[in-house]
């Protein structure tokens, strides 16, 4: 993602180190975790693909425990990917809590980009950061000014409130 350093430019890292650690960060995130959960695949794929290989390759029905354990596999394969999903959240939760942590007290410009049940979700583009309000009454493209009450590295949280 060449993009990616431009992004923490934007929000408020200056320090060419910062930004190259806070890059290498979010990008090593996820073969991080493909390094982590290789050894599983490999495991799955030796003992249930080659055990069913063989038996459609000898004309045999795949073995019941086969077969289940492919009927078990998306659902683990979606669990992965969702905690692969929180992972790369939590990293940049993380970064936009350190990037605001000098800026509390300040007023932002953001535009609503979504609503759900949670409320409003807000982009602010300068610093280039997404936040989520729990607010209703607000209509997406609609234009809101947020105050930063709080922003708290240690708890990868930057709380906003409307003005």
């Amino acid at each position: 993602m060449p993009f990616l350093p431009l992004y923490f430019k934007l929000l408020g890292v200056t320090d060419v180190g910062d930004i190259a650690m806070w890059s290498g960060l979010c990008l090593g995130v996820t073969p991080a975790l493909t390094a982590m959960l290789a050894p599983f695949w490999g495991r799955l794929a030796d003992r249930y693909v080659i055990e069913a290989a063989v038996a459609v390759a000898n004309g045999a029905a795949v073995p019941d425990a086969v077969t289940a354990a492919f009927q078990r596999l998306p659902d683990v394969m979606n669990r992965a990917d969702a905690r692969a999903g929180q992972v790369d959240a939590a990293v940049l939760e993380l970064a936009e809590a350190v990037v605001l942590g000098g800026c509390v007290g300040e007023t932002f410009d953001g535009t609503v980009t979504d609503i759900d049940q949670r409320g409003a979700r807000i982009q602010i583009a300068d610093p280039a950061v997404i936040t989520r309000i729990p607010v209703n009454g607000l209509a997406i493209g609609e234009t809101v000014k947020l105050h930063l009450d709080e922003a708290d590295p240690s708890r990868r949280l930057a709380r906003f409130s409307l003005v």
